[in-house]
């Protein structure tokens, strides 16, 4: 049986905490390092504009060879950017779907559904970042539990991770209970001395081999979040 590796992963926009230039080209080789299958990704720039003629794109600069196959939910939408979640599949993702969560404008979110094709035919990844406010953040899960009953069969298997920005934990017992799927979480908030679970993986229809927070140098400069690292296989 094979196993996959996964990692959730909050980048700040490829900026470093205290620092204003761009980190995203470690951001890009520590990805790759880690020897990930799929990338589950937050604050991921879909464009930005440098100039009238030139536009940045932070989801082609993370893929290469190893994630040939992506999707891009936008969600916060500026002037001269737009930056949202991000899944990036060396498995060829059959469809995909960008959910809008957003309460009110000042936090724009949203949550972007990929179902995979063969060899995991079946397997659904979910990458979600949700609001700072903790009664915003139980609406915007009213909405993706009922998206999630209505477009997943309980059956199949699933991996949901992001920033739920959950510092009290008070999401996960619903999770578990309405679409049965099991918490994975660490302290991952902020990166350099991290105190609070605010990244968290749940999921059902795998096998768990191996999860851990990717906390070593250089993650703990790169962002504000740290990433959270999964091994699983798939249940025959």
């Amino acid at each position: 049986m094979r196993t996959w590796r996964l990692v959730t992963y909050n980048i700040h926009k490829g900026v470093p905490p205290f620092r204003g230039m761009s980190a995203l080209d470690r951001v890009r080789l520590s990805l790759k390092e880690s020897r990930a299958d799929f990338l589950l990704l937050q604050e991921v720039v879909g464009e930005r504009k440098l100039s009238s003629s030139k536009v940045e794109s932070q989801l082609e600069h993370l893929a290469d060879e190893r994630w040939p196959f992506h999707a891009y939910g936008k969600n916060a939408i500026f002037p001269k950017r737009n930056h949202g979640n991000a899944v990036l599949s060396a498995v060829p993702i059959l469809r995909s779907h960008n959910k809008d969560l957003t309460i009110y404008r000042v936090e724009q979110r949203g949550l972007l559904h990929c179902e995979l094709e063969a060899p995991l035919a079946g397997l659904h990844l979910c990458t979600v970042h949700l609001d700072l406010f903790e009664f915003t953040r139980k609406r915007q899960v009213d909405h993706l539990v009922r998206y999630l009953q209505g477009k997943i069969p309980s059956h199949q298997a699933l991996i949901l991770g992001g920033d739920f920005n959950d510092w009290a934990g008070n999401l996960g017992q619903r999770l578990e209970k309405e679409l049965g799927l099991k918490e994975l979480s660490a302290r991952t908030f902020p990166s350099w001395f991290p105190l609070l679970k605010l990244d968290r993986l749940y999921v059902r229809g795998i096998h768990v081999k191996k999860f851990l927070p990717l906390e070593q140098y250089p993650w703990n400069r790169l962002s504000d979040h740290l990433p959270l690292f999964l091994e699983f296989q798939i249940r025959e």
